[in-house]
């Protein structure tokens, strides 16, 4: 995989809100670029996407998608997303929108002034008025009340409707985590081309979406046990059927913010460890560090191979899973 190809996928996984929500709602009308705007408003900061577009080359195909960098105007980029400052590049905000709840200054001074400067240093002039601006709240958001979450989108939708943008009100939502999931599914599966109105699913990949406050799991699966976890998304006239599950608190910051310190105490390790440890023959005071060890040995065997070296072995497909590798 070529390092331009890497670059693509990473900037589907970072902005997957983003562009999915675009491949779902953006539809025909000119052969002319335009821009659109997407602000992800994530648990750990509130970015801003630039977006040129146009239709594609015939019926079933997607739109043009092509990322506007952070560095078109990088004398507007917040200072803290910098390069060198961040792993992504991207123009950030911090801390999330959440931590602005009744604060209608903050919220337009230091959450989404400097976000909206950065875009009208980026979009013509002339195309301001034309270029639509959307925001989707994620997790962060999610987590509050009721009465928090219609206030804090009250305050953003006075900021955006007062901006050069063109914007109406129902455009800056909060939306549920297996949005957020299907959203990240469409735009991976656009950045890597098997999204095609003869794809009936067999040949797309599953996405993994690991945000500051939860995890999203979307795959396309021919059924889902679970009505709860199944979602029918249709996308240029192919329909799939996905498996979208949100893992609540297990994104990075949560998993932080709610471990306590396990500093000076010992654990044993019970039951389903137990199991594991004596299928790859390891003693009780193995470490960590040597089941992963294992595990990789395992898992590079082809399934012929493995199958040969452990004959009769029951449920032998799940040990890569519990191999922690």
């Amino acid at each position: 995989m070529g390092r331009r190809r890497l670059l693509l996928l990473s900037v589907a996984a970072v902005a997957a809100v983003a562009t999915g929500a675009l491949l779902l709602i953006l539809h025909g009308g000119s052969a002319e670029p335009r821009y659109v705007l997407v602000i992800d408003a994530g648990s750990s900061g509130t970015r801003m996407y630039a977006y040129t577009w146009h239709d594609g080359s015939g019926a079933g195909v997607a739109p043009l998608l092509a990322a506007v960098p952070s560095s078109a105007a990088a004398h507007k980029v917040p200072r803290r997303a910098m390069p060198g400052r961040r792993a992504y590049q991207r123009v950030e905000t911090e801390p999330g929108l959440d931590q602005f709840v009744g604060d209608g200054q903050g919220l337009q001074a230091k959450a989404l002034g400097p976000l909206l400067e950065w875009a009208e240093a980026v979009v013509p002039r002339w195309q301001w008025k034309q270029t639509p601006m959307f925001l989707f709240g994620t997790a962060g958001l999610r987590r509050l009340s009721a009465a928090q979450q219609e206030g804090l989108l009250e305050g953003v939708r006075d900021v955006l409707q007062h901006s050069v943008f063109r914007f109406s009100p129902p455009w800056a939502r909060i939306i549920s985590g297996v949005d957020e999931g299907v959203y990240g599914w469409v735009a991976l599966n656009y950045m890597e081309g098997t999204l095609r109105r003869d794809n009936t699913g067999a040949d797309t990949l599953g996405a993994l979406d690991l945000g500051g406050s939860s995890l999203e799991v979307t795959f396309a699966a021919h059924s889902v046990p679970w009505p709860e976890d199944a979602v029918n998304a249709t996308v240029l006239g192919a329909s799939h059927q996905l498996y979208a599950h949100v893992h609540h608190h297990y994104g990075l910051n949560d998993a932080f913010d709610r471990s306590p310190s396990s500093a000076g105490h010992r654990f044993v390790a019970l039951t389903g460890f137990f199991v594991v440890y004596k299928f790859f023959r390891l003693t009780h005071n193995a470490s960590a560090a040597a089941l992963e060890e294992a595990g990789q040995q395992f898992c590079a065997k082809s399934w012929a191979q493995a199958q040969q070296d452990r004959p009769g072995e029951l449920m032998l497909e799940n040990y890569c899973f519990r191999a922690c590798c």
